[in-house]
C-alpha cells in the first residue's frame, strides 16, 4: 500500500509539473473491423508561453502512438515516417482536441483489444510527454444480409471464355458501445474493398431496403425515423454514387426493381427540401460519419474540437 500511494504521488508531481498535458480517449468502446479507428488527443498548455507546432525544425511537434493488441503484440506502424503536428497555436491555458483515426497509420484488422497510449514531443520541452492509456476493442459485427455478383466489364476488354470475377456486398450489424448501425462491406476473396456505415437499427419495424441491380450496384433505403428515410447507391467498387433524403408522405418510399432492364428506381414518397422540411431533418444524423464519406484535412487527420457523435 505504501509504495502505491508513492507511486500516487509521484505521478501527480509530474502531472503537476509538466508544461503540457496530454489525453487520450477513443469516439467509441468498440469499432467495426476495417473502419475508421478515431482517437480524440486533448492538448492543454501549462506553461505561460504559446505553443506553436510548425513545420520548421524548432517548432516541429512529434506525435506518435504505443499500441498492444491483446495486451501482448507491438503494433508497427506502415510507415516509418514520423508523424508531425503542424498549424497548431496552443495559448496558455488552451485546452484542443485532436481527431486522428489510427486506422491510416497501424495495422488494427485484427479482432480483439487494443490497448493504446500516446506520446509527445515538441523542441521547447526537454522531455517526451506520455498520455495515459487507453483501450477500444475490434470486431467484425453480425451479419445481415449478403449478396455476391458478377464484376461488370466496362472497358469491354475481357473474353467471353474469361471466369466472370465475382465480389460480395455484406451489411452487418455493429454495435459500437452507444448504438447499433449497420455496415456495408464490399470484397472478394483476397480484398475488402470499402467499409461504409449507412444508419442506425431501429428494430424490427424499421428494417432497411437492399438491392443490386443489373450492373451491379448497391441500393438501399433505411429508415432515419418514421418520417424520413435515407437512400444510398454505391458501386462495386464501394464508392457512394448518390445520397438522397426522402420524405414519408401518403406513401413511403420504396425501392423498385425495373422488371425488364433490371435497374433499381425510387418510388413513393418525395425528395426532402432542404427549407420545406428543415424541421423534421435539422437534427438528424446526416453528419458525413454517417455514410464513412467524411474528408480529412490533411494525411494525419482532422484537427478540431471533437463533438460526440449521437
Amino acid at each position: 500500500m505504501k509504495k502505491i500511494i508513492l507511486l500516487l504521488l509521484l505521478l501527480a508531481g509530474i502531472q503537476l509539473s509538466a508544461q503540457i498535458t496530454i489525453n487520450i480517449k477513443p469516439s467509441h468502446t468498440d469499432f467495426m473491423k476495417y473502419d475508421a479507428v478515431r482517437l480524440r488527443v486533448y492538448l492543454k498548455n501549462y506553461s505561460s508561453m504559446p505553443i506553436t507546432f510548425g513545420q520548421n525544425e524548432k517548432l516541429r511537434g512529434e506525435l506518435d502512438f504505443i499500441i498492444y493488441h491483446k495486451g501482448r503484440k507491438l503494433l508497427t506502424r506502415y510507415s516509418n515516417k514520423k508523424t508531425i503536428l503542424s498549424g497548431i497555436i496552443l495559448k496558455p491555458g488552451e485546452t484542443r482536441t485532436l481527431v486522428i483515426n489510427l486506422a491510416n497509420f497501424y495495422p488494427l484488422q485484427q479482432r480483439g483489444d487494443y490497448t493504446v497510449t500516446a506520446t509527445l514531443k515538441h523542441p521547447r520541452f526537454s522531455k517526451r510527454y506520455r498520455s495515459n492509456e487507453t483501450t477500444f476493442r475490434v470486431d467484425d459485427g453480425t451479419q445481415y444480409w449478403t449478396r455476391t455478383f458478377g464484376v461488370p466489364d466496362y472497358t469491354g476488354k475481357r473474353s467471353f471464355s474469361e471466369k466472370i470475377p465475382t465480389r460480395t456486398y455484406s451489411v452487418k450489424i455493429f454495435n459500437n458501445g452507444v448504438a447499433r448501425i449497420y455496415f456495408l462491406v464490399v470484397e472478394d476473396d483476397n480484398k475488402v474493398y470499402a467499409v461504409k456505415r449507412l444508419g442506425f437499427d431501429l428494430g424490427s419495424e424499421y428494417r432497411p431496403e437492399l438491392l443490386v441491380d443489373a450492373t451491379a450496384r448497391f441500393h438501399a433505403m433505411l429508415h432515419v425515423n418514421p418520417k424520413v428515410f435515407i437512400y444510398y447507391r454505391y458501386n462495386f467498387d464501394g464508392k457512394l454514387e448518390k445520397r438522397q433524403i426522402y420524405m414519408r408522405t401518403t406513401t413511403k418510399p420504396l425501392l423498385v426493381v425495373h422488371p425488364t432492364n433490371g435497374s433499381v428506381i425510387v418510388d413513393g414518397g418525395r425528395v426532402a427540401v432542404k427549407d420545406v422540411d428543415y424541421e423534421e431533418i435539422k437534427d438528424l444524423p446526416f453528419m458525413d460519419y454517417i455514410d464513412g464519406e467524411r474528408p480529412d484535412t490533411n494525411a494525419f487527420g482532422t484537427f478540431e474540437d471533437f463533438r460526440d457523435e449521437k
